[in-house]
């Protein structure tokens, strides 16, 4: 546990969490013979040698060959996962830095460090990760099978793997969402009378855009790569729609999970500045008849102050403000639409037609 309160100390904090995860120590211990290479480099070099492994397997087990497209989609998903969220843990903790944490108070950012030491599902990450792994092998299984009429372990191998390690890189966007939201329920300074536009908020919300962004960039990979391989036929279509609906499932968890929080912190500063009001209007009030001409100046300013902060919203949840975060999903499933129409039994099939009138 880091032993000073300080922004740094939590930056460090956090660093040191996203590095205590399972797949980027297998990274680092793979890509151990180049240990000048950047993370990207690592990256791809371990993205190779998983490739590797398993088409030599594949072709080993005599594997049916139109499944090679599968392993390669596989390994380039990783990729773009490592190298992604890589990017945005760094600029999440730019804006930590930067927006957030320069308000908050020492003792918040205590007991945020304190928090993060105990974590139960960091600590059972490989179980976690594994158990996304299995479940995704378990619904492509059977589609392998009945595509190929033999049974696929390799291919099936690097669709676990691959599953497994992207939800482990998943921990990052949500230890950094966590992390943000315990902070601001633990203390977060607000504006008083506008606390939804507070640097604060602003900055949190910043953070979770770029996760969503994040997540659109890897989810358009995953829809789009299984639907440029025309013989894998239904199960390209089958692993678009995990990868859509695993996309879709975190920026809803994460949406719903940060609005909870925004609309409980800007509430709680809205009727502790509206008590505040009230207690020297009302100290004010007692004295009506007798006030002088710089007192009732103060009570017309304090009832301003007043009506603006009751004009003020109190919390964030809005049709728009969905609309906003959740809008970039579309890029995967427009991708989705677009590249199933050029699957061979979607053409005579209804969905087909339905969806080729709609896109003339």
């Amino acid at each position: 546990m880091v032993d000073t309160a300080t922004p740094e100390a939590l930056i460090e904090q956090g660093e040191r969490l996203i590095g205590s995860l399972k797949v980027r120590s297998l990274v680092m211990a793979t890509t151990a013979w180049a240990p000048r290479a950047a993370w990207w480099q690592r990256s791809v070099l371990f993205s190779l040698v998983l490739l590797a492994g398993t088409a030599l397997g594949a072709w080993l087990a005599r594997e049916p060959v139109g499944l090679y497209g599968l392993h390669i989609w596989a390994a380039l998903l990783l990729l773009t996962a490592l190298v992604a969220y890589e990017l945005l843990a760094g600029q999440a903790f730019r804006i930590l830095r930067e927006a957030v944490i320069p308000h908050l108070p020492p003792d918040a950012i205590e007991r945020a460090i304190a928090l993060s030491d105990n974590q139960p599902l960091l600590r059972g990450q490989a179980w976690v990760s594994g158990g996304v792994g299995a479940l995704t092998a378990l619904l492509l299984g059977p589609a392998l099978f009945a595509l190929t009429g033999v049974f696929t372990p390799f291919t099936d191998l690097i669709v676990f793997l691959g599953s497994a390690f992207t939800a482990n890189l998943i921990y990052i966007p949500a230890m950094v969402t966590a992390l943000c939201l315990v902070v601001a329920v633990d203390g977060g300074q607000l504006y008083p009378l506008d606390p939804a536009n507070s640097q604060l908020v602003r900055g949190i919300e910043d953070i979770g855009t770029r996760i969503v962004w994040t997540t659109v960039a890897i989810a358009t990979v995953g829809v789009v790569g299984p639907l440029l391989i025309p013989s894998l036929g239904i199960v390209s279509l089958v692993l678009a729609l995990l990868v859509l609906t695993g996309a879709v499932a975190v920026t809803g968890l994460q949406f719903a999970l940060q609005q909870w929080v925004f609309s409980y912190i800007v509430s709680a500063r809205r009727e502790q500045t509206l008590n505040e009001l009230q207690a020297k209007l009302s100290a004010l009030y007692a004295r009506q008849v007798s006030l002088t001409e710089a007192e009732q100046e103060q009570a017309e300013l304090l009832l301003r102050m007043h009506d603006r902060a009751v004009r003020a919203p109190a919390n964030l949840v809005s049709l728009p403000e969905l609309i906003n975060f959740t809008a970039p999903l579309l890029v995967p499933l427009l991708s989705l639409i677009i590249g199933s129409l050029n699957l061979p039994f979607l053409h005579q099939g209804v969905i087909g037609l339905l969806l080729q009138v709609f896109l003339k």
